[in-house]
């Protein structure tokens, strides 16, 4: 039974707004690209397993997806976690190309991809950190102690994983394994610990207990506003900035004109700088002039206003 479904994050919605708004030959321009296409990959990754969970009985798995808790002194995040009434498991998702080789000996693994080698820290260390978080979570809130388990999946079915090591081969599984392993996991423990009202609580709890993650990426990557390219998208072509010309926004290079391409630029705002925004602000990002347009856009989008004359704050609508 899918508990919590898998959504967007919000993160990577804040990514997106983001990377082409960064003004060109920024320093941190190619870190941000970079960042949003691993984590781009990542969602790719984890939406590729719902298709094998799909093969868990609804009344006995429930499933739980882009969990974050805190233990009392860290927050943690978990991909995915399955509860049953004997368990609950943890599923660290990767969704990465070319062969990948564990490395014990450094607590590493190795991407090897297009003639290039690439290191990375241990996923299983992640997983294990995660297990020993979430008992720490669980005696926090007095839940039922149940015996943690964990696999790091890989998601790309053209993946090549290769190691030698017998505890890697035990933790690290292809996606198309997650029924039969998880299925057998469960029945290695041959008795219930919870019933079915008391599952129904914990999972009750996590999700009332989750707490998505939500700060700034332009504290995250240093900017200030005026590393911020203000404009309208053409949303044919991509240009930036269209005019505002006889009520429609007019691109210049492909000549396509949209009544309301002020709508995604007012989100790109919101997810960069916040929901609360001025008539100011509005004319500036979005490179009008006409305060009277202003006033008809802010009163087509506002929830909610608070002051008087210039010094008046307006907050977005989130939809």
């Amino acid at each position: 039974m899918i508990v919590k479904a898998k959504q967007f994050p919000l993160f990577l919605l804040k990514l997106q707004a983001l990377s082409p708004r960064v003004r060109p030959h920024h320093i941190k321009q190619t870190f941000i690209k970079e960042d949003l296409a691993r984590y781009l990959a990542g969602y790719k990754g984890e939406n590729a397993i719902e298709y094998y969970l799909s093969f868990l009985t609804d009344d006995e798995y429930y499933i739980l997806h882009d969990l974050r808790l805190f233990d009392g002194e860290h927050y943690f995040q978990m991909d995915a976690l399955i509860l049953t009434k004997r368990l609950l498991c943890i599923l660290e998702i990767k969704y990465m190309a070319g062969i990948i080789e564990f490395d014990t000996d450094f607590d590493q693994i190795i991407q090897m991809k297009n003639g290039h080698e690439k290191a990375f820290p241990d996923p299983i260390n992640q997983l294990q950190r995660q297990k020993s978080q979430l008992n720490k979570w669980l005696k926090r809130n007095n839940l039922p102690q149940l015996p943690i388990q964990g696999f790091v999946v890989f998601s790309n079915p053209q993946t090549v994983i290769k190691s030698d090591d017998k505890y890697t081969k035990n933790s690290v599984i292809k996606s198309h394994t997650l029924q039969s392993k998880i299925t057998e996991l469960h029945h290695q423990y041959k008795d219930d610990i919870l019933t079915q009202k008391e599952i129904k609580k914990v999972t009750k709890k996590i999700m009332k207990s989750d707490i998505p993650l939500d700060h700034s990426v332009l504290e995250q990557y240093q900017l200030s506003r005026s590393d911020i390219l203000a404009g309208v998208f053409c949303e044919a072509c991509g240009h930036l900035s269209l005019e505002r010309i006889h009520g429609y926004w007019i691109c210049s290079q492909c000549m396509v004109k949209s009544k309301d391409a002020h709508l995604a630029a007012l989100k790109d705002y919101q997810l960069l700088f916040g929901d609360s925004i001025t008539s100011n602000q509005l004319k500036e990002f979005l490179q009008i002039e006409c305060s009277s347009l202003a006033t008809r856009i802010l009163n087509s989008v506002a929830v909610s206003t608070k002051g008087q004359n210039k010094g008046r704050i307006h907050t977005l609508s989130n939809k």
